[in-house]
This record gives structure tokens, C-alpha cells and sequence, in this order.
């Protein structure tokens, strides 16, 4: 995701100081001389004069017993992340949420939900991201690998097309790693099933809803596609590293609802 401010009002008075980010607003020759002068140590034991005068200030100023100085936004994502998590811990966030569209590296872990609304476009920005939708119609988009997507109530679409796709010595992969859909419906003659959305781009020419389902169908190399039981789930395997687990669902119920579950477009 990019941001960019809105152009500058050319009635407004210059610009002298712009805090969008540190880049904005240029030293003067006086702070670089400054920065070229300064008494310097080792900041991570507390031992550089010029940092610890810097927050003495800061505190000072903002009326606080102390102030820690973060050079980047990262460094504050995290700190403020730690403060309330574990490692292990889950953070659930809007899918838009700052830390996730501009620091979505951070944690190895995100819970992204919808936000209340019906009939949502929830999207996956990160890897290892857990999505989930609202009480509505909602669309979930494996748009990142190893993504575990849960629709909800009401007839949900879990869309995935490639993410990284490569062909090397003739194995493709599509690049989507180990999708899980946690509360797949089927057919079964429910108004409120879901439907398994597939970019027909990471099949070969001429594949069809029943094929897929069946375990016929061939990927663009000529990789098999399978699809099996495996205990209480079904597990479909595009290629040597991207499967798509749906768990607590039954193959023949799935089979017998093919057309209606799976969708390529």
C-alpha cells in the first residue's frame, strides 16, 4: 500500500515543517552540523550522551518521568506490540489497520476481521494471516501465502488465484502455500453455502468445476490436482507446495454439490 498526501492547498502558506515522516522535512546545515559534531556512544546500554539528552528533553517537555527514543514507526509498532502480546498471542485488527497495511512484516501472525459490516471484501496482506468475515455474504482473498480464512454465518466466496506462480523444470506452483477454510459449507441443498472462487490461470485449458472436485484435473504444467479425505477434512493439493485444507467437510457431500461450490473464473 502506498500513501500519498493530498496535493498542497496553493492558497496556504509554504510548508516549513512537514512530520508525514521523517523524510518530508530536510536538515538545515546547522543540524547536519550539528549531527556531525555530536558526542555519540553505544545507545542500546544507555551509554550515548546525545540520545539520553534527547529524551531528558522530550520527557521534560511532555511533563513524563521518561521518554525511550525509536528511530523508525516499525520500532513503535512493535514496542507497542509487546506491551500487551506474547509470543503466541493473536492481534485482532481491521484489515486496513496501519500495522497491518504498512507494517504488516511485523508480527508472524495476523488476525485480520471484518469490520461488522455485511457482505465484506476481507483480503489477506501478509503471510500466515488469519482472515475472518462478518455475519454477511463476505469475500475472503488468500492474497498472501499460508492464510486460514473463516467466513462465518451466510453464503461466503474464499477467492484464490496466484500469488508468486513459477514453473521450474516443468513443476508449477501457484505460490498460495497452506490455505485452511475452517467453516466451509457445502451444498447440501443449504441457501447459505459457500463457493471456492479459482483463477482459471492456474489450471489447464478446458477445466471444469467437476474435474477439480474429482481429483481429474491438471494444473497449467500438467501437474495432477487431487483432492482427498483426510480424517474430518478435505484436503486439495494444486501442486508440490500449495494445498487448501477445508476442515470438518465430507469429499462425497462435496462431489455431489460441485457445481455449486466451485467456481472458476
Amino acid at each position: 500500500m502506498i500513501y500519498a498526501p493530498a496535493p498542497r492547498d496553493a492558497t496556504m502558506p509554504p510548508v516549513r515543517i512537514n512530520l508525514l515522516s521523517d523524510t518530508q522535512t530536510r536538515p538545515t546545515p546547522a543540524m547536519r552540523d550539528a549531527m556531525a559534531r555530536a558526542e555519540v556512544g553505544d545507545e542500546q546500554i544507555g551509554d550515548d550522551p546525545s540520545v539520553n539528552l534527547l529524551c531528558e528533553r522530550v520527557a521534560d517537555l511532555l511533563g513524563k518521568e521518561a521518554a525511550v527514543f525509536m528511530p523508525s514507526g516499525t520500532m513503535c509498532n512493535v514496542a507497542a506490540t509487546l506491551v500487551h502480546c506474547r509470543p503466541g498471542d493473536e492481534i485482532l485488527a481491521h484489515g486496513s489497520a496501519h500495522i497491518i497495511a504498512n507494517a504488516g512484516a511485523m508480527p508472524s501472525d495476523w488476525h485480520v476481521s471484518g469490520n461488522g459490516l455485511t457482505n465484506e471484501v476481507i483480503t489477506a496482506t501478509a503471510a500466515n494471516q488469519t482472515i475472518a468475515g462478518g455475519v454477511g455474504n463476505d469475500t475472503l482473498i488468500a492474497g498472501a501465502p499460508n492464510v486460514t480464512m473463516s467466513g462465518g454465518p451466510g453464503a461466503d466466496t474464499f477467492v484464490f488465484a496466484p500469488i508468486n506462480p513459477s514453473t521450474i523444470a516443468g513443476v508449477y506452483t501457484a505460490g498460495l502455500g497452506r490455505d485452511v477454510i475452517t467453516d466451509f459449507t457445502a451444498d447440501m441443498n443449504n441457501i447459505n453455502h459457500d463457493v471456492l472462487q479459482f483463477s482459471s490461470a492456474m489450471f489447464a485449458a478446458g477445466t471444469t468445476a467437476s474435474a477439480l472436485v474429482n481429483g481429474t484435473a491438471h494444473n497449467v504444467a500438467g501437474g495432477l490436482v487431487t483432492v482427498v479425505q483426510s480424517g474430518s477434512d478435505v484436503v486439495m493439493t494444486l501442486d508440490p507446495t500449495d494445498t487448501i485444507t477445508l476442515n470438518n467437510v465430507t469429499l462425497s457431500v462435496l462431489k455431489a454439490s460441485a457445481a455449486a461450490d466451485f467456481h472458476l473464473a
